[in-house]
């Protein structure tokens, strides 16, 4: 039997620096929700149980409702009356919506082609989700702050976060989504191989 101390452990999101957004909280959230993906990612090579996947997506949809509610309570000091604050709000019900959908397929359809649709869905939206909307809004929150209106705010933001800002968010989620693609398969090759190992040294044993 292959011992759970003898696996290797990665990460398929490495958190950066460059995620951080200048907002300690949601920072700090935001590293949790990266720790919960590669929880998960683990669990896609490793587990034979599907138990755990399921757990974490619990873990997971609990964990991000809260993060949700403190976004929002955050953004609310703009107006939540604004376009901007609203779509925000059903970017995060759809999330959790989506999560769900995932969870529900996970029991009946061919689970590695389930978790590898979701893991792809979970590292575009976790990219997408901090590098683009959260850094705008904290872009807009940092400047009502100190005084700037918010349409000067948010048009400052959407400026800052044009052009080349832009493209390299899209190049980012691009690296990521191969980057996970392939440690993945390296990673069940790698697994099954010391599981194939594992059960001649055990044989011979015998």
């Amino acid at each position: 039997m292959l011992e759970a101390s003898s696996r290797s452990k990665f990460d398929i999101v490495p958190w950066n620096s460059s995620f951080e957004i200048g907002i300690e909280v949601l920072d700090e959230q935001h590293r949790r929700l990266a720790a919960l993906i590669n929880e998960f990612a683990q669990s896609y090579v490793y587990g034979n149980d599907i138990d755990e996947p399921i757990r974490i997506l619990d873990d997971m949809v609990a964990f991000v409702e809260f993060h949700f509610d403190t976004e929002e309570t955050l953004w609310a000091e703009l107006s939540v009356n604004d376009p901007l604050f609203k779509d925000h709000v059903k970017t995060h019900s759809g999330f959790v919506g989506k999560i769900r959908l995932f969870q529900s397929k996970l029991s009946v359809e061919n689970r590695q082609k389930v978790m590898d649709e979701l893991l792809a869905f979970l590292i575009t939206w976790l990219a997408h989700h901090i590098l683009y909307e959260d850094k705008i809004y904290s872009l807009v929150l940092h400047q009502v702050r100190a005084g700037i209106d918010i349409s000067t705010a948010k048009q400052q933001a959407q400026e800052t976060m044009s052009g080349r800002t832009s493209v390299l968010i899209q190049s980012i989620l691009s690296m990521y989504k191969e980057l996970s693609s392939r440690t993945l398969a390296l990673e069940r090759e790698a697994y099954s191989r010391q599981v194939a190992e594992q059960a001649l040294l055990d044989q011979e044993q015998y």
